[in-house]
Order: C-alpha cells, then sequence, then structure tokens
C-alpha cells in the first residue's frame, strides 16, 4: 500500500510541475491503482532550475531516536514528539504525524506535524538559517486558515519544525475531472485569499501556492501548508534566498518568480488565479 501511495505522490508533482497534462495523469493515476505500471521518472530540469535544487537522497530513518514498538512497528521520537506516520515524502526531507510523549498533554492540544529536514541539509548554516527564519515568522502568523507554527527542534543532525497537524483532505484530490462548480470554488478560494492578504500585509510571500499545499478540514475549511520558500519582504533582498534563485512549482509561478527576480503578492495572486482555473475546470489552463 505504501508503494501505491508513493507512487500517486509521484504522478501528483509531475502533474503540479506541468510535466504531465491532465489526460496523462488520469490515466497514470488509474493504472498504478490498477497495479498495471509504475509512473514515468521527472524529466531532467536542471536547466531552468538553480543547482540549489538537484534532487537529494531519501531520508534516512537513523536521525531519529529509536523508541519502543507500537503495533509491531518500530516507534521513533523527535524531541518531546512520538512519530506515528509519514504524511509525505519531498526533496528536502519529510512530514511526519506526531504525538506528544505525555499523554494528558497529547490530548489536550492533539496531534501535531513534524516537519523532518534531511541531515546534509541541516548541517548546511545557510539553509538552517533560512529555516529558523520559517519558523520565526511563522510562529508569528496567526490566522484561522493558515497552519500554525508551534515550535522548531535542532540538536546534532536533526533540524524538524513542529506545525499544526490539519485532519482532512489535500485540495488537488478533492477536485474532479470536470471540476468543481462556481459556488464550490467560491466557497474554498475566499478564505484562502483573505489568507494571502493577511500574510502580504504581514510582509510574507508564500511562493508555492497549489492545491497540494492547501488542506480542507472535515468542516470544509481550507488551510494553507508549508512555508519552506516563503519571503519576507521586511528582510533585506536576500532575505530568504539567494538573488537569482528560483523557487516554487512551474505550473503556477509567475513569470517575474520563472526569471527569478524580485517576487511580491502578486505572483501569490497569480498561483491563486492558476488554482480557480484548475479547480473551475479540473485542468491547467496550458500545458
Amino acid at each position: 500500500m505504501s508503494t501505491i501511495k508513493n507512487e500517486l505522490k509521484r504522478i501528483k508533482e509531475l502533474f503540479e510541475q506541468g510535466l504531465v497534462d491532465e489526460e496523462e495523469y488520469k490515466q497514470l493515476k488509474q493504472q498504478v491503482i490498477q497495479g498495471n505500471t509504475t509512473p514515468p521518472q521527472k524529466p531532467d530540469i536542471s536547466s531552468i532550475l538553480d543547482d540549489s535544487t538537484d534532487a537529494v537522497p531519501p531520508m534516512p530513518m537513523d536521525v531519529f531516536d529509536m523508541g519502543t514498538t507500537i503495533g509491531g512497528e518500530m516507534s521513533e521520537t523527535v524531541g518531546n514528539y512520538q512519530v506515528l506516520q509519514v504524511l509525505g515524502e519531498g526533496g528536502m526531507g519529510a512530514v511526519y504525524r506526531g504525538r506528544h510523549k505525555n499523554k494528558e498533554y497529547a490530548k489536550a492540544v492533539g496531534d501535531v506535524a513534524i516537519k523532518m529536514i534531511l541531515p546534509s541539509l541541516a548541517n548546511d548554516e545557510e539553509f538552517k538559517s533560512r529555516f529558523i527564519k520559517e519558523a520565526i515568522f511563522g510562529k508569528k502568523l496567526s490566522h484561522p486558515n493558515i497552519a500554525n507554527v508551534i515550535d522548531i527542534h535542532d540538536e546534532d543532525d536533526t533540524l524538524a519544525l513542529f506545525m499544526d497537524f490539519v485532519e482532512g483532505e489535500e485540495l488537488l484530490d478533492m477536485i474532479p475531472p470536470a471540476g468543481l462548480s462556481a459556488e464550490q470554488t467560491i466557497e474554498i478560494l475566499t478564505p484562502i485569499a483573505d489568507a494571502l492578504d493577511y500574510l502580504h500585509d504581514q510582509g510574507v510571500v508564500h511562493r508555492d501556492m497549489k492545491p497540494a499545499n492547501v488542506r480542507v478540514k472535515p468542516d470544509g475549511t481550507p488551510i494553507i501548508l508549508d512555508f519552506g520558500i516563503a519571503k519576507d519582504t521586511n528582510e533585506d533582498s536576500s532575505g530568504m534566498t539567494q538573488t537569482g534563485t528560483t523557487m516554487g512549482t512551474q505550473a503556477y509561478m509567475a513569470p517575474e518568480q520563472m526569471d527569478a527576480k524580485n517576487v511580491t503578492g502578486a505572483a501569490d495572486q497569480y498561483a491563486l488565479a492558476m488554482m480557480a482555473y484548475q479547480i473551475l475546470t479540473g485542468k491547467m489552463p496550458w500545458p
């Protein structure tokens, strides 16, 4: 089951980056579910990305402190939190669902999402500085449609960010082939737009707005996730990333963001428009 989940995630990444179209995405997804094929590897897109975006190896499990066994499986801990399950994996590491080791406290505050960074990046001073900045301005944000930052863990080779765990479904998975109705689209995007206005008022540009970074709770509330490449415009121009570095997801990037020029809140608005088209039609406006 975990293999199928990983393959579906790879297909989704291809689609989000505009490397397969809507029809190919549907076909590949169906084939994997039926067990008939393995999705293609990502094409080499290094020619349009900065060297800093090179792929990194999978997250080694020995970055955790090994703990007790739960349900026949090994349990790991990060700081005061016990790792329960993998929520997602990417080039910088992985995100896990976690729970505080104190049962009374865990019952009162609920589970958390643990954003665990690869040791190779955790030991890179420039990356660590950017990661800490993410936690600092994330801690300052307070909006009902933005996941809250709780704390960080920085010890030896372990660098992690603790955030609210948002129960629900990825917005991307909720979009049917023919898209959602105008009413449903407005209901989803209105609070997201409000959250982006709030971010921009705080001097923060998300820079990676896309359906995969929005989780919709069971009550229909959309929550914006992942501020890993966000930019604090209150910082100097070198701020969160090096000048000339392209960062974001290609299919949703504004022209100035693709060219690694000065990126403002307008780039998030562009991405939101791309999302609106995709939610309404079930496809992207162009390949």
